[in-house]
């Protein structure tokens, strides 16, 4: 999503300051100033409660012309949000696992499985832990997962 207006940098950046009765810290402004340079629309990353690092996630996603609407909410963490634009940039159907009740790790699992064409309802189900997801996702694919294979 590109910016539509020719507002300063730091026009924007006192406007949604007012807006949100907040002061940006200095690595969400870095972050802030990376996206409007690069003609993005910082609004959908401008909220003072995402981190930077959440706001880069967005960033990210926005330059890669993703649907970042799905993860770009304050209550998804930065490792949530990371394995959500993973999905997407794969096109795997990332509403299997895109809840903020979901964590990284067993998003990953749940993607892995995703990407190799299995269905995910036992590891997905939401009355299981992150551990017995794995258990269940190493039992699907005959193979122990490590590490590696969860993030990358």
């Amino acid at each position: 999503m590109k910016l539509a207006n020719n507002m300063t940098f730091e026009n924007l950046i006192q406007s949604y300051e007012e807006m949100y009765d907040c002061k940006y810290d200095n690595l969400q402004l870095k972050e802030l100033r990376y996206g409007f340079k690069q003609g993005l629309d910082i609004s959908v990353f401008s909220n003072p409660k995402f981190a930077f690092n959440q706001m880069d996630e967005i960033r990210q996603g926005l330059a890669e012309n993703l649907n970042v609407s799905i993860y770009a909410k304050p209550t998804f963490d930065v490792g949530q949000m990371r394995e959500i634009k993973k999905g997407l940039e794969r096109n795997i159907d990332v509403s299997k696992y895109a809840n903020m009740y979901v964590d990284s790790r067993k998003m990953a699992l749940i993607r892995i499985l995703l990407e190799q064409g299995y269905d995910v309802s036992t590891v997905a189900d939401p009355t299981i832990n992150t551990w017995e997801a794995q258990r269940r996702a190493e039992k699907t694919l005959d193979k122990r997962i490590t590490a590696n294979d969860l993030w990358k």
